[in-house]
């Protein structure tokens, strides 16, 4: 019987002494640098490939690596809106100026989302997915309250196919998406009435484009994590050129945005395991560079949008709705996109007087109307626009 006893306990004592081994991390690293590069979100690799345990293991070594750095300069942008998917969806602002060691939380929406730009009319929209459904939806957000609500599933992504972007372009009122399954990569447009989404090409030429951002002059840009370099996009023939290397190695899921007044691309950089920094973009070497770490707030940001000073509604509209020629000779043209509905549109005179004019098809035949300068004012349900005229 005391032989007996005596075998269990040194079996006990040998798979106890076990279970307290460290774990080994290097062999835990170079798995998870196998997986590194997708465009699902850190939290998602590890609860897909990874042990509770190993897990752990893994945060606890990326916790024991935070590095101070210096800080450079502050950004234009007074905040930015961003969606922290590392820590069960919540969103909040992160401000302009650095040391970034403070996220702001306006509610925690549970909402997984890897893309998200604000549209012409200053509606934050969002492409969320479910990786156990395969499903996913563009969905708004009130960016007081945080909360969010599905325009519905989207229709024509590819099979297999995660959501990386999502970008609006002022200059042709479109709104663009990207998406990858890790071996190619596809833009599309966006109808953000019916959330269907129809292909630009063939495919971008990139194994995974994990961001997309379009400026105001209509020009597309484009991070591949796989090579971590910057192209730039196609919007026409949906193919991408690349512009050169961003000197940092980012993984997983990220996002970008676009400095108006700067007119330059920043970062929210992710290298894993809640590691990362905000970067400035220079877009004509592709050269990333350093602003500030993100370490301390534990984050990854799969929303990443800069709240500028916010246009006013009539300066919202000015940039959508087009008049043109001016000065104008026979025919004034007046395009307003889908959505907006125009009450009435009135030409008046220096003197005040209002012209004789029928807006009929998108255009106003101004024959008539005697050389010198008028204001059209143009009414619609979101606001009214003024401008200035000059008839030959």
């Amino acid at each position: 019987m005391k032989k007996i006893t005596f075998l269990f306990v040194l079996l006990l004592s040998t798979v106890t002494m076990t279970a307290q081994q460290p774990m080994d991390v290097d062999s835990l690293l170079h798995r998870l640098d196998q997986l590194k590069h997708t465009p699902f979100s850190f939290n998602m690799i590890l609860d897909q490939h990874f042990t509770l345990q190993e897990q752990a293991a893994l945060n606890q070594y990326f916790a024991s690596q935070s590095i101070s750095y210096p800080n450079t300069s502050s950004l234009n942008a007074d905040l930015f809106y961003a969606l922290d998917i590392r820590n069960n969806g919540i969103f909040g602002t992160l401000n302009g100026t650095p040391p970034f060691n403070t996220f702001n939380e306006i509610a925690t929406n549970g909402l997984n989302a890897f893309a998200d730009d604000f549209s012409g009319l200053g509606t934050l929209y969002a492409l969320s997915f479910d990786s156990g459904s395969g499903i996913s939806n563009l969905v708004t957000v009130d960016v007081s309250t945080g909360s969010f609500s599905v325009v519905d599933n989207v229709a024509g992504l590819l099979a297999g196919h995660t959501p990386t972007g999502l970008s609006y372009n002022a200059d042709d009122d479109i709104m663009y998406a990207l998406s990858s399954n890790g071996n190619s990569t596809q833009l599309y447009t966006v109808n953000l009435i019916t959330a269907s989404i129809t292909p630009v090409g063939s495919g971008t030429g990139n194994s995974l484009g994990i961001w997309l951002e379009i400026d105001t002059a209509g020009n597309a840009w484009m991070a591949d994590i796989t090579t971590d370099s910057l192209y730039s996009v196609n919007l026409t023939s949906g193919t991408s050129s690349v512009i050169g290397p961003l000197n940092i190695d980012i993984n997983f899921a990220q996002e970008v945005t676009y400095d108006e007044v700067n007119d330059e691309l920043v970062m929210a950089a992710y290298t894993g395991g809640g590691t990362g920094g905000i970067y400035r973009i220079n877009t004509a070497t592709g050269l990333a560079s350093f602003i500030g770490e993100t370490n301390a707030l534990n984050a990854q940001f799969g929303m990443f949008s800069a709240s500028m000073n916010p246009l006013s509604v009539e300066d919202n509209l000015a940039q959508l709705v087009k008049v043109y020629p001016n000065p104008m000779t026979t025919v004034l043209f007046i395009e307003v996109p889908s959505g907006i509905d125009i009450s009435n549109i009135v030409i008046y005179d220096v003197l005040g007087r209002q012209a004789e004019t029928k807006f009929r098809d998108g255009s106003i035949d101004v024959t008539a109307l005697a050389s010198g300068i008028y204001l059209l004012q143009l009414n619609t349900a979101s606001g009214t626009i003024t401008q200035k005229l000059v008839k030959q």
